[in-house]
């Protein structure tokens, strides 16, 4: 068995910056799907930004609410009514079960939302000069695949507007260094398409 060639190499036909921006150069293991699809999915978002169409954050704003009052309602139970004397058990126990019924029920709100209304959905739009209707993104990458889609869709409906699947290897060298660049040009192509009545 001979050695074989482990030369670093770019994704093909890409010229490789040689100075690379700290914030720029992300890295990821071959096969690491999570990892992958959040590096992805960051700068999916970023080139919609670029491009002039603003993120819809009420969403997002609404969850880290509802984990905000999750959380305080388990330091509640913890710690109530004082820090340093919270109440014993068998008096605490309403205050327990108040405690967990909300929390469980917030969980599982959250579940739903991210099940059934946001699904593969990644960012929400606002309307503005140059998109008229708020719209969806979603993407979508398979357990150790190599292609992922991106798809826009208007907010109220599923009915895809545009989409593309893109290759992976265009993006990431053999070792898992991530190239935003080439994936933000492309985006830009892509969103160029982007046609609303």
């Amino acid at each position: 068995m001979g050695k074989e060639n482990k030369e670093k190499r770019a994704p093909p036909a890409r010229v490789v910056p040689t100075e690379t921006k700290p914030e720029e150069a992300s890295n990821t293991k071959i096969g690491d799907t999570p990892t992958t699809k959040g590096l992805v999915d960051d700068t999916v978002i970023k080139a919609f930004t670029d491009f002039g169409i603003p993120e819809d954050l009420r969403m997002s704003n609404l969850k880290l609410f509802l984990g905000f009052v999750a959380v305080s309602l388990a330091l509640l139970a913890q710690f109530w009514p004082h820090p340093r004397t919270p109440m014993p058990f068998p008096q605490a126990k309403p205050l327990y079960i108040f405690c967990t019924v909300i929390y469980f029920t917030i969980s599982g709100v959250l579940t739903l939302l991210a099940t059934f209304y946001e699904k593969e959905t990644i960012m929400f739009t606002r309307s503005c000069p140059k998109v008229k209707t708020p719209l969806r993104v979603n993407t979508r990458l398979p357990r150790f695949s190599a292609d992922f889609h991106v798809s826009v869709c208007r907010k109220d409906n599923d009915k895809e507007l545009i989409s593309k699947t893109f290759a992976l290897t265009e993006y990431f060298e053999e070792d898992g260094k991530f190239h935003p660049d080439f994936l933000l040009e492309d985006m830009a192509v892509f969103l160029k398409s982007l046609k609303l009545d």
